[in-house]
């Protein structure tokens, strides 16, 4: 099994999920898919110990995403993808997704530390769209071929299980935050660039269920 982190302009924090994800011992290789990075994310994980990608050119998320899953993880059941800014990820974290596919489920998702009212709000009424997760690949290869695009890769996801009456766990990530859109642009740009994500997200369910789960565009 492989980690595959998908990452842009993310020298600060980059390190710090390649690490943890080295000491847990479950990987056999941690990629970072350097995405066009302007900064210095590709030297910086690959001290960490990551074997770094770098595309031909900028894919966006969901596009870095696959090109990590074709070029490094040929013949694998399971494949793990953690976002590149995360804060406090710890071994242990990833464990729990681990242990999550060893009883049978289909996908584990990685709830971050928002807080207690976040948290409940989360889980219990929010569209599960983290980048912490465990798949199997079964689902992967169900995902149709414009689901691998900006953020709306991790609704496809969900859509896929769901739909094929997979099983999803939720578990935990206690102490793991992010560096926001807002720390990495400044407020306004930030606050286009959460708006840009839901728009996506949105339309992208609105797109599979009308297609009943054929596309992810309109």
């Amino acid at each position: 099994m492989r980690a595959i982190v998908p990452a842009y302009n993310e020298e600060i924090t980059i390190a710090g999920v390649v690490r943890p994800l080295l000491d847990a011992g479950i990987f056999e290789d941690v990629v970072v898919v350097d995405d066009g990075s302007t900064d210095r994310t590709a030297q910086v994980a690959a001290d960490a110990g990551a074997r770094v990608l770098q595309p031909p050119r900028n894919l966006g998320k969901g596009g870095a995403m696959l090109f990590g899953v074709t070029n490094a993880c040929e013949g694998d059941e399971v494949v793990a993808f953690f976002d590149a800014d995360l804060y406090g990820l710890r071994p242990e974290h990833a464990h729990r997704l681990a242990e999550g596919i060893a009883k049978g489920y289909d996908q584990v998702c990685g709830l971050r530390d928002w807080g207690p009212v976040q948290n409940v709000i989360q889980l219990g009424y929010g569209p599960v769209v983290t980048g912490e997760r465990m798949v199997r690949r079964w689902v992967l290869d169900a995902l149709p071929m414009d689901c691998w695009d900006g953020y709306v890769i991790e609704t496809a996801m969900n859509d896929v299980v769901t739909r094929h009456d997979g099983r999803t766990a939720i578990v935990f990530f206690p102490g793991v935050t992010l560096r926001t859109k807002l720390h990495k642009s400044g407020f306004w740009n930030g606050i286009a660039g959460h708006w840009k994500m839901t728009r996506e997200i949105m339309a992208t369910r609105d797109a599979l269920r009308t297609s009943r789960g054929a596309s992810c565009r309109r």
